[in-house]
């Protein structure tokens, strides 16, 4: 872990000593904390929203590792996510949905015929997607829970759709 952040252990001792004995040091440390956490939670929303649609973003070169590919995965998967969001919200004639999840189990109920229908296939278009790139599924959702619940991956995961995104902007140029 400490590799991940750029630290030799030596250096992690000697920060973790100096936010223990200054309180006002730990104090901006943890403030900064939460800015970096608001920051991505609202480029992940910006990111994923139907108005601003995630680029489909090319298969990673040979040689990246495992979680490169699943990013990039991943983004195609959020990708056909969000064609199948903006497909209805044209479908229905509304301007758009609000900001919750239109799948919710508990709304679901309330919902069109042509949202539950959507909602009832993406599942299995998202398992054929998978497939389709040699992943087994499974893993895929596993990868998918590991970063939900782990903020160490989940910030490994950022960076490596950061990377994907770069390399895609080298690509198009």
């Amino acid at each position: 872990m400490l590799d991940a952040f750029g630290f030799a252990p030596s250096e992690w001792n000697a920060v973790s000593r100096r936010l223990g004995s200054d309180k006002r040091l730990r104090r901006k440390v943890l403030d900064q904390a939460k800015i970096y956490a608001l920051a991505a939670t609202l480029d992940a929303r910006r990111d994923a929203g139907v108005d601003e649609p995630l680029p489909a973003l090319a298969a990673p070169p040979e040689g990246d590792d495992e979680l490169v590919a699943f990013a990039a995965l991943a983004q195609r998967v959020e990708a056909l996510r969000q064609r199948q969001r903006a497909d209805l919200v044209a479908s229905l004639g509304v301007d758009s949905f609000p900001d919750y999840p239109i799948c919710d189990s508990e709304l679901l109920p309330l919902m069109s015929p042509k949202v539950r229908g959507t909602c009832a296939k993406f599942p299995a278009q998202a398992a054929a997607l998978v497939k389709q790139s040699g992943v087994d599924f499974e893993n895929f959702k596993a990868l998918l829970e590991k970063a939900e619940k782990n903020p160490l991956f989940r910030w490994k995961l950022a960076r490596a759709v950061n990377k994907l995104k770069q390399q895609q902007r080298k690509n198009a140029k």
